[in-house]
């Protein structure tokens, strides 16, 4: 009533005005709802906007792409279908609730829920609309953002990886320190038995104990080895290997005996390719991991170790459309058990050193996984693991396959065909307990030993006094450490013969040492027949 008393008054000429000043601005409010409506159809993106109490005013036609919807039919109705979970509801009516408030534009996420049923990441921003100073609406622009997910979710993975990566590296740095000062402590316990059991009968009270002495020593520097191969700094891949052949190994170990003794019920089924494919690799690292595999499931099965572990090999070929990839052949060896399984937690750290879930000093010293590991990468392969908590886990290693045949196992090497002929030798070695027992193996085969402390003074020596070989510890303590003391040496006397030995590991400084001339890198702790043997073969000119 009070609209028609606005116009009572009005003459003809003014109301026709009005009429036209109204029918414009109908015009005006059309064209741009029409424009409005051109780019929200046009978007990929959905456009819509929702009451204050959650109820769609507007919606655009990409709703129907966008999650299965018709827009148009979705008009008038409460947004909660449109989220997989109702604590995202909660949330998202909550924050409806306060942009009344604070008036300002934001964005948030939330799992959509697809027409049939499947879910999906959205983000949302909102901004208010306003009407005499009042929110009246929000305006909304949502986007599926499940490509985005994927990539924040890769790019975690990734730094997860590299900080597991840096992780592993100062470890393997730590551990390579340690394994260089036990490495040269062991090298008496491994090399004086051999000497002395030279001289001892059998029958002596002493035999056996020095035996004992012997395999103590061998077993410590496994373990040194272990934490060598955890710091990825040992494993040479040097000879073509055949996987049966290294699980056969195993399974006729003593290691084996023992863990059939302590778990009797325990049964192994080995499942082999008939005509498996050598990889480049060392028999004993392969050995070990085969081990520890083998060990850690037969503690994940149940009733002390009742249950079934399977040891797999397989040729693993690239499918024909990957060829344009160049992709390497590879062997797997598979573990397999029927076990407890695996939770996830333990799944993202069950290569770390000393990440461990058994008793420690009963089960094993924490090492175990992590010399998995870093043998497998250090042989260029890579490992993937399945398990399911109840139902078991399965190991795949994979290995590139060589082209290169396997060797035939050569015999134990008699001390007559490495004794020397008086041969001069000069050992540098800054720990007298290393100079020792080099002294002692080398006089025992007959060769002539000077040994120094430092390169400086067997440097001296060399000037003046005839030398045919020089033995160098690659690290020194201070002073010049082998590399530095050899290319003095070299300029001296450029033919001469030359070993390194270090128990630390075969470092660039090694090989940039073998490029200027140096001959084989022999690793502490060393037997006397290995020793001998690789002296006997320097002296003659042969390297193999």
């Amino acid at each position: 009533m009070k609209t028609m008393k606005k116009y009572e008054n009005m003459s003809k000429t003014e109301l026709l005005k009005v009429i036209g000043n109204q029918n414009a601005q109908i015009s005006t409010l059309k064209r741009r709802e029409e424009k409005y409506r051109t780019l929200t159809e046009g978007l990929k993106d959905v456009v819509f906007r929702v009451s204050l109490d959650g109820k769609l005013e507007y919606i655009s036609p990409a709703l129907k792409e966008f999650g299965g919807y018709d827009a148009d039919k979705e008009v008038g109705n409460h947004i909660k279908k449109f989220f997989e979970k109702k604590i995202e509801l909660s949330e998202t009516l909550k924050r409806l609730r306060k942009l009344t408030k604070d008036r300002k534009t934001t964005t948030f996420e939330f799992m959509f829920k697809h027409a049939d049923g499947a879910a999906f990441p959205v983000e949302i921003t909102s901004k208010p609309v306003t009407k005499n100073d009042r929110v009246i609406a929000l305006q909304c622009v949502m986007r599926d953002i499940s490509g985005r997910r994927e990539t924040e979710e890769e790019q975690q993975a990734l730094e997860e990886k590299l900080m597991q990566t840096e992780k592993m590296e100062a470890l393997g740095r730590l551990a390579g320190g340690i394994a260089h000062d036990l490495n040269n402590s062991l090298s008496a316990v491994v090399s004086y038995p051999d000497l002395l059991l030279m001289k001892l009968p059998e029958d002596s009270p002493l035999y056996q104990p020095l035996l004992t002495i012997r395999k103590s020593g061998q077993k410590a520097a496994a373990i040194v080895e272990d934490l060598l191969i955890m710091a990825r700094r040992r494993v040479k891949r040097s000879q073509a290997v055949n996987l049966n052949d290294s699980v056969l190994e195993y399974l006729e170990s003593p290691g084996y005996e023992k863990l059939k003794r302590q778990c009797p019920s325990l049964r192994i089924e080995t499942n082999f390719e008939s005509e498996l494919l050598p990889i480049l690799g060392s028999s004993v690292h392969l050995v070990k991991v085969i081990a520890n595999l083998v060990s850690n499931a037969a503690e994940a099965l149940p009733g002390n170790g009742s249950g079934l572990i399977t040891v797999s090999t397989l040729n693993l070929f690239p499918a024909p459309e990957a060829e344009e990839y160049d992709l390497p052949d590879y062997v797997v060896l598979s573990v397999q058990d029927n076990g407890v399984g695996i939770a996830p937690e333990d799944l993202k750290r069950m290569f770390e050193p000393f990440y461990i879930k058994k008793i420690m000093g009963r089960s094993g010293t924490g090492l175990g996984m992590a010399v998995v590991w870093g043998t497998v990468m250090d042989h260029g392969g890579f490992i993937n693991v399945h398990s399911r908590l109840g139902k078991g886990t399965t190991f795949e290693l994979y290995f590139p396959v060589t082209k290169e045949p396997v060797p035939v196992e050569a015999p134990r090497i008699p001390v007559d065909e490495y004794v020397g002929n008086g041969e001069k030798i000069v050992v540098v070695d800054d720990v007298n307990e290393q100079r020792e027992v080099i002294t002692m193996i080398l006089k025992r085969l007959k060769y002539c030993v000077s040994t120094f402390s430092s390169g400086e003074a067997a440097i001296e020596y060399i000037k003046s006094n005839s030398t045919d070989m020089v033995i160098l510890d690659m690290i020194m303590g201070t002073g010049m450490d082998g590399l530095d003391t050899y290319r003095k040496i070299i300029e001296i006397r450029p033919n001469i013969k030359s070993l390194i030995v270090s128990g630390f590991s075969e470092t660039d400084r090694v090989k940039e040492a073998q490029r200027l001339g140096a001959g084989k890198y022999l690793s502490k702790p060393f037997t006397m027949e290995q020793l001998g043997v690789a002296v006997k073969k320097e002296l003659a000119g042969s390297r193999k």
